[in-house]
């Protein structure tokens, strides 16, 4: 790729991806990508989960909520789950974020979060991230929190590509065919 064309690619995905323009999603160039961050958590069956060691290996779509409001946009994602998980081959996993003086009550908000899931794979796919909510979204490059996320991280651990507001036709076609090109 041409260094001039490579830039345009960057500044398109800094465009959109700190911006956070809901809808549109911009790959990053492989040699651009940035990691995910390193992170420790456990999902809502108790499974200690670290990042970004337990993406090796898996091209995942992580579902990012900053604010418990941002779920219905959440949810519009996971209504497209058995079409993703069968069509693009991805795991799909929901990260809410959670400001980390909350880790005190951790087991009542999880609690809470079960009690919302009905679903044994559901919680599985549940991992509550305690973060600095402004710090995290930095390490992953997304300025804007105003919207939910979806993250598309290739089986190296690093972020592919991302998407942001609720999910429609057209922005599961695009995730499908750029996990397909991973």
């Amino acid at each position: 790729m041409s260094g001039h064309v490579r830039s345009s690619v960057l500044g398109l995905w800094t465009t959109i991806v700190l911006s956070g323009q809901a809808g549109h999603g911009v790959v990053l160039p492989t040699e651009r990508r940035i990691a995910y961050p390193h992170i420790e958590a456990d999902n809502l069956l108790g499974e200690v989960i670290v990042f970004p060691a337990w993406l090796f290996g898996h091209t995942t779509l992580i579902l990012v909520a900053w604010a418990q409001e941002q779920q219905r946009e959440v949810n519009t994602w996971l209504a497209l789950l058995p079409l993703l998980e069968t069509e693009a081959a991805l795991r799909v996993i929901e990260t809410p974020i959670v400001r980390p003086q909350y880790r005190s009550i951790k087991r009542r908000m999880d609690g809470w979060m079960r009690d919302g899931i009905p679903t044994e794979a559901g919680r599985a796919r549940t991992i509550t991230l305690y973060a600095a909510p402004r710090e995290f979204a930095a390490s992953l490059g997304i300025r804007d929190r105003s919207v939910a996320a979806a993250v598309l991280v290739d089986d190296e651990g690093r972020i592919a590509k991302a998407w942001f507001g609720p999910a429609t036709g057209l922005t599961a076609r695009d995730v499908i065919a750029s996990a397909g090109r991973l």
